[in-house]
């Protein structure tokens, strides 16, 4: 042998011991071998054994467990194997790798510029509406909403009065409603009917249905 190697497993015959467990005792049957490694890894072994509190033999175990695994899960030599992991860990630390959190994160980011931009432009046309037409403007959102907002999809408007209405209830089917665009829909018409004096008052999205309910600002309760 070497100057380099050490043997860890001094035995060549099959043992048997036993454990006990709160099912009883059991009984394991262990293999053990003449097994030749290098002084350095040896070292190592003991090193980490000892740092852990368990036997060379419990580590060791657990080592060729684990490899053996891996060996039979990827047609890889185990070398190449680590060596993609630490790649992938290198390039996650680089921001180079989308996890799940990030891609979460990034559409949730999204999702808000949407809303906020959905915002402005019913702001913009609530504004304009209300400048230009005054009171008509209110009946004409809904002309205007029909030409604009929705490819097959219906859109219905229920007023509780024709002359000086108090509530107003819009509903919009369509099996192309996805809930993102729904919630886009929602913060342009609270835009919108602020500046007729509404305020929202409920809404509700789901896939393929958006309901909104305004009332005026003074019949809030």
């Amino acid at each position: 042998m070497d100057d380099d190697q050490e043997s860890i497993l001094q035995t060549d015959k099959s043992i048997s011991k036993c454990y006990k467990n709160k099912r009883g005792v059991r009984k394991i049957s262990v293999m053990r071998k003449n097994v030749s490694i290098r002084k350095d890894l040896a070292e190592e072994l003991a090193h980490m054994a000892r740092d852990d509190g368990r036997s060379i033999s419990s580590l060791l175990n657990e080592i060729l467990s684990a490899s053996i695994q891996v060996l039979k899960a990827h047609d890889s030599p185990i070398t190449e194997i680590l060596q993609e992991y630490e790649d992938l860990m290198m390039a996650k630390e680089m921001g180079l790798v989308l996890t799940c959190e990030q891609e979460f994160l990034e559409q949730e980011e999204i999702k808000k510029r949407m809303i906020e931009k959905w915002a402005s432009w019913g702001d913009w046309l609530g504004f304009y509406l209300q400048a230009r037409f005054r009171d008509e403007g209110l009946y004409l959102v809904h002309r205007i909403s029909k030409v604009i907002f929705w490819k097959n999809a219906k859109i219905e408007f229920e007023w509780d009065s024709d002359l000086n209405p108090k509530e107003l209830t819009i509903r919009i089917y369509g099996s192309a409603l996805k809930p993102m665009r729904g919630e886009c829909i929602v913060a342009a018409y609270e835009k919108i009917f602020d500046h007729f004096g509404f305020k929202m008052a409920e809404s509700e999205v789901i896939h393929g249905i958006c309901k909104i309910i305004f009332k005026k600002s003074g019949d809030l309760t």
